[in-house]
């Protein structure tokens, strides 16, 4: 699939950003597996949550959606029961489920619309004590859960078999340890924790230990907007002249406070403002941006700063004026997603330089050239940067190897109805 993005004149108005499709699945597996009623605020009532709402339902857990409320009845670590139908699920909530049943005493039976690696799913929980039937590594399959699973220590490089691995632990009697390799921001621990997991996490070498068979009991929980994708539309309104938008109900986690911080430095014109809570206590603002003069920075990259946060930082390095050092960035990510970032700019006229771990990029005083192909390589992120780069270069940028998936369709549509003119060909 070959998508164009082209330079926009301004983008305004109050945005509601679109919901956290991964929490959103994981909330409601996780939700399913606790003591008592949880209920979900603030989720995406989509298709695919949908499918993972049937999908749970045949596993006997009760869920009721009204209001715009999600309310789960728990049925405890390892309560789920046998499904009489195949459980057909799409990414990432197969690999949330299969890590859940796969310590339950019943085979379950799979399949869906996935763009997965089977063998990733199969060897880990394979030496957890589960079996497999499949036919040339596709689906469907067959998984044979064990109620008598062992503990592992695992690497991981990908956030769905973290999740996986995570949800298989939480009924595996003993310590889990997964060394996570991965470089996107930290989805799946906070949640955990806010359900009261016994687990831990561990810097610089990213262990996050478990401890499973622990009772859970229900919590209440509001689902966050999509982390990346209000990134990117930060960026867009910073860089894009005439610009002023104002994102409504951001979360105000750690993150989105230290990436304000870099904002800032950079000369970025953003505010909270109407600041006050939301309906489970936690502190929520509204976010106005309007485009801004923005300047390179002399920035250490630190253990809390994720890939998410870098890549949109190097685009709006690139647009800015100066010079911008990103000291250990190579230090910290040696990923494939920021090499062909990086390549894209280059193509851009962007002139970047490698001083051991550090990255540099002289900005061009928003005069990105534009008219070049990029290669997504079917990785969403890197795609939704080249939406960005389009957005503001003086031609069009090409983006080929794009996987159609609905998140990707959904940031299209989302920034086509605030002003973009991006066309699939």
């Amino acid at each position: 699939m070959l998508v164009t993005s082209v330079k926009i004149d301004h983008i305004n108005g109050n945005i509601n950003m679109l919901k956290d499709k991964f929490i959103s699945h994981a909330v409601l597996i996780l939700a399913s597996q606790v003591v008592g009623i949880t209920k979900i605020y603030n989720i995406t009532y989509s298709d695919e949550i949908m499918v993972t709402i049937k999908a749970l339902k045949s596993l006997d857990v009760q869920i009721k959606y009204e209001d715009g409320i999600c309310t789960v009845e728990g049925v405890g670590i390892g309560g789920f029961t046998c499904s009489k139908s195949t459980l057909y699920l799409n990414d990432p909530s197969i690999y949330m489920m299969v890590g859940s049943l796969s310590t339950c005493p019943f085979i379950s039976f799979f399949d869906g619309d996935c763009h997965l690696n089977i063998n990733e799913i199969i060897k880990p929980l394979s030496l957890m004590g589960a079996r497999f039937v499949l036919n040339n590594n596709r689906l469907p399959m067959a998984l044979i859960g064990c109620m008598d699973m062992l503990p592992i220590e695992y690497i991981v490089d990908k956030d769905e078999i973290k999740t996986m691995l995570l949800f298989a632990a939480l009924n595996v009697c003993g310590t889990s340890t997964i060394v996570d390799n991965t470089v996107d921001y930290d989805k799946i621990t906070p949640i955990l924790k806010h359900f009261n997991v016994s687990i831990e996490c561990f810097t610089p070498k990213r262990h996050v230990s478990i401890c499973g068979q622990q009772e859970l009991y229900s919590k209440d929980i509001y689902i966050p907007s999509d982390f990346f994708c209000t990134l990117a539309v930060i960026a867009v309104a910073l860089m894009v002249e005439n610009s002023e938008i104002v994102i409504l109900n951001v979360l105000l986690n750690d993150e989105i406070k230290s990436f304000y911080q870099i904002l800032i430095k950079m000369g970025g014109n953003i505010f909270f403002i109407n600041k006050r809570q939301n309906v489970l206590g936690a502190e929520i603002a509204d976010l106005l941006v309007k485009s801004s003069i923005l300047v390179g920075i002399d920035y250490l990259i630190s253990e809390e700063l994720s890939l998410d946060e870098c890549l949109v930082i190097i685009v709006i390095s690139s647009y800015a004026h100066g010079i911008t050092m990103l000291n250990g960035l190579l230090r910290r990510f040696i990923d494939k997603r920021l090499k062909n970032l990086i390549n894209g700019l280059i193509k851009c006229g962007i002139r970047t330089e490698i001083e051991g771990d550090n990255l540099i990029i002289h900005g061009c005083s928003g005069n990105i050239l534009g008219g070049i192909l990029i290669d997504a390589c079917n990785d969403f992120k890197v795609a939704v940067m080249g939406l960005v780069l389009g957005m503001i270069s003086d031609s069009f940028i090409e983006i080929k190897n794009i996987r159609k998936t609905s998140d990707f369709i959904a940031i299209v549509d989302f920034f086509n109805k605030h002003g973009a003119k991006i066309t699939f060909a």
